[in-house]
Parts: structure tokens; sequence; C-alpha cells
């Protein structure tokens, strides 16, 4: 694995620079690198829980006695970001109400705690090798400016930091087996895609927090109501009322989480021969009796039912909602939108290996209703 200086040059290579042999040169180049080295470091470490430098520990607190967070923990030395807190220290915990101040952690569990941090892992040799391509990139989005004073060179920098940090989530993902993000950690996830400070949950007071919060549902059914995904289906049988009028007579109320009918058919099957309806409000009328079996798409909300590549799509998609209001930046939401585009690319492909042909070959017309192919 590199060294310090060889993830610099790596940076400097990026920006087409001649190398340097160490941060204490006397030269421009060395000062500007020596500058933003540790930050950034650090900062691209604390945009995600990277298994490499996810840490748990015991720590000892004490009670202050004061509002219903009473007890304080010191944070350690090394901790760059705390994990959501829980009862047993486990991700998928009872979480309890936590808040960082002034180098410490208030919660509501008396000591000990059991804490789950990032940890600031100066050695390069300790990084994920993917992890040394984000460094390298972001590094280079630093200094390019002061140092080469070529703007033109800023979109393909920032491209290069783009695709670093997806491939190094995708590999984290790998590392970390079955566990799936939070909704806090896709956040993260999408605030670093456009070069932002993670945040600690949805309810923090910042601007990220609340802009996140503002768009993450709707950002997340709209993903989900858009395709067919697999992990997304459901089948209901439908009990409906018949009005006794001409035409679409039957009515049967739609499932509190469906996002979106799929076309209904005689027999319930996905390939049958297609019926007559069409939604209005939170009912759907047809002109065939009761019950109706029917398929549709469903809000999952648990992030840990997602496949892996839609979790992606949802970041990406997050970030690119994001960008301009959060950053005023124009290139970084061209970014955002490319890699939101890669990501569904990839995501419809491994969909359709496992979806077959369910629901291939269904129109436009016969998924809202219009049978008339049939009927001729």
């Amino acid at each position: 694995m590199p060294t310090e200086i060889e993830v610099v040059n790596m940076a400097l290579a990026l920006l087409e620079e001649a190398p340097i042999d160490a941060l204490s040169d006397n030269n421009k180049i060395a000062r500007l690198s020596t500058l933003h080295y540790a930050q950034t470091r650090k900062a691209e470490l604390a945009k995600h829980p990277w298994a490499f430098a996810t840490i748990t520990a015991s720590i000892s607190g004490a009670q202050t006695g004061i509002g219903t967070m009473a007890w304080a923990y010191t944070l350690p030395s090394d901790c760059l970001r705390v994990l959501p807190v829980t009862e047993t220290g486990a991700t998928d915990g009872v979480p309890l109400s936590w808040e960082v101040r002034a180098g410490k952690v208030y919660t509501t569990k008396s000591t000990p705690l059991i804490l789950r941090y990032i940890q600031d892992v100066t050695d390069p040799d300790d990084w994920d090798a993917a992890f040394v391509d984000v460094v390298a990139a972001a590094l280079a989005t630093k200094v390019v400016l002061p140092l080469t004073h070529k703007a033109s060179l800023i979109p393909s920098v920032r491209e290069a930091y783009s695709n670093a940090f997806a491939e190094a989530q995708r590999v984290a993902a790998l590392h970390r087996g079955s566990i799936m993000p939070s909704s806090t950690d896709i956040a993260n996830l999408a605030l670093g895609l456009i070069d932002e400070a993670p945040i600690d949950n949805l309810e923090q007071d910042n601007r990220s927090a609340r802009l996140v919060k503002l768009h993450y549902d709707d950002v997340r059914k709209a993903e989900i109501t858009k395709h067919i995904w697999t992990f997304a289906l459901a089948t209901s049988s439908l009990t409906g009322t018949d009005s006794g009028e001409e035409g679409l007579s039957w009515s049967y109320t739609i499932p509190a989480d469906c996002l979106r009918p799929l076309p209904l058919t005689y027999d319930g099957e996905p390939d049958g021969i297609p019926i007559s309806w069409e939604v209005r409000g939170t009912k759907i009328y047809t002109d065939q009796e009761s019950p109706r079996i029917l398929h549709y798409i469903k809000d999952v909300t648990d992030t840990t039912l997602w496949d892996a590549t839609f979790r992606d799509v949802v970041i990406a998609a997050l970030a690119a909602k994001i960008a301009l209001p959060l950053t005023k930046n124009a290139g970084i939401v061209q970014l955002a939108e490319a890699a939101y585009q890669k990501a569904l690319s990839e995501a419809l492909r491994v969909n359709a290996v496992r979806r077959g042909s369910l629901y291939y070959g269904q129109g436009w017309p016969l998924q809202r209703g219009d049978n008339r192919y049939w009927r001729a």
C-alpha cells in the first residue's frame, strides 16, 4: 500500500504535475499538499462508515444531571465522527437520543457506553485500496486551481473524484456483507458524492440535514415508482363494491403502501388478458367483479430490504436533488446527475436478470388500463 507521499503524488499525477520527494520540500506544490492533505484525509474518512475505519469502544461516562441526556462521555481522541448510538452498541440496536458537544457525546444511557465511531486512520497502509484513490482524487480537487490556475481541469478532476468515491462505496458494501445502510448512511453517501460534510442524523439542525429530510422520502418514493423493482413487488386480493352503474362499476380500495398499481388482468396473472381499469383517488375502478388480484409497486421504507444497486440509485438521485441548493455549483450538479444515470443503468440491468420475463412487453396503453388491443 502507498505512503503519504505516494498518495500526494497520485493526486499530482491527475493534474499532470511533477511528483515531489517529500511533503517538507520547500516548493509551492509541497506546501499546498501539506496544507490540504490531513484535512482531506479526515474529511473523506468521515463521509462514510468505511469498514477499515469503523471502531467499537466501551467508554465510561459521568452523570451531569442536566436535561434528559444526563450522561456525558468524552470522545476518543481519534474519533472523527460518532455513528448512531444504540442501547447495545449494535448497528440494529434500539436507538438512543444523543448529541455531540465540545468533544463529548451526551445521551440517556448510564455508563458504560458502547460507542461506534469512525477513526482517523492516518497510515495509508491501513486503508482499502479503493479509498486510496478517493483521497488522491479529493486532494487533487483541493489543489487543482491554486496549483495550475486552469479552471478547465476542474470538471475532469471532480469526475475522477466522483468515480473513485462510487467505486469505494461499492467495495465497502462488499466488505460490510449483508448490512445495508440506514437512511442516515444513505444521506451521508449522497452528501459525499457532492463533497459535503456528513450529518449525524436527519433531525440535526443544519442546512444539509434539513435539505436531506425535505427530499429523502419523495426521492425514495419516486425512484421506487419509476420501475418494476423485484424487491418492491407486492400482490393483494381485493374485495370490491359494485355501484350498479354502466362501465367501470366495481371499485376497490388501493392498499395503503401502494405507490403504483400494475396492469389488471382477468386471471390475476401478470401476462394474462388485460381488463379495463383506472385509478381515481384511493380506489381502482374496473368492470370486473370482486375479488380482484392486484399486483403493485409498494413503498419499501426499510433500506435493508432494498437491492444494493437500488440503494446506489437513491443515493445518486438524492445527491442530484440537493446539489444545487446546497453547493450552488452547476458542475457538481452535472456530476451527481451523471452518477445517477450510471447507477440507474446498473440497477435496471441487475433487476432485469432477477425479473426474467415478468411484466415484459406491456406497453403504456395496457399499463393505464386500455385493453382495446385485446378486444380487437
